[in-house]
């Protein structure tokens, strides 16, 4: 897999932030990234890309907050694992991540050990 450069990912994928449709037709002030949302697809396929035309699958293995909100009026941090079900490891890096019902997300998955696993932490 080749780097990718921010101008070029945002030149694939048109935005230069997460921009999920499902997300958008939430009631006001519902909190798009907090860990309630991601559990109910805990052990569901999701499809990842770098570039936009090369796909793999992953699957979320766990979605879990991790330690106290920062203040009062911010959530936990939450931690998003997901694992490749085959290939090699992804490099750190700016992908796409698609899901049957989340739909489109534009996240930064860091390579986590030495196995198949990547994490996305929202703070």
């Amino acid at each position: 897999m080749s780097e990718l450069t921010r101008r070029a990912f945002v030149g694939e994928v048109g935005v230069a932030a997460v921009a999920v449709p499902a997300f958008a037709s939430q009631a006001p002030g519902r909190d798009m990234y907090a860990v309630e949302r991601f559990q109910p697809f805990i052990g569901e396929a999701f499809r990842v890309s770098a570039d936009g035309r090369t796909w793999r699958q992953c699957v979320l293995e766990e979605a879990v907050g991790i330690g106290p909100a920062p203040r009062s009026d911010f959530r936990k941090p939450v931690s998003l694992m997901f694992r490749v079900v085959e290939g090699e490891p992804l490099p750190s890096g700016n992908y796409v991540v698609l899901h049957r019902e989340l739909g489109r997300l534009i996240l930064h998955l860091n390579p986590v050990e030495l196995d198949q696993r990547s994490e996305v932490i929202f703070n």
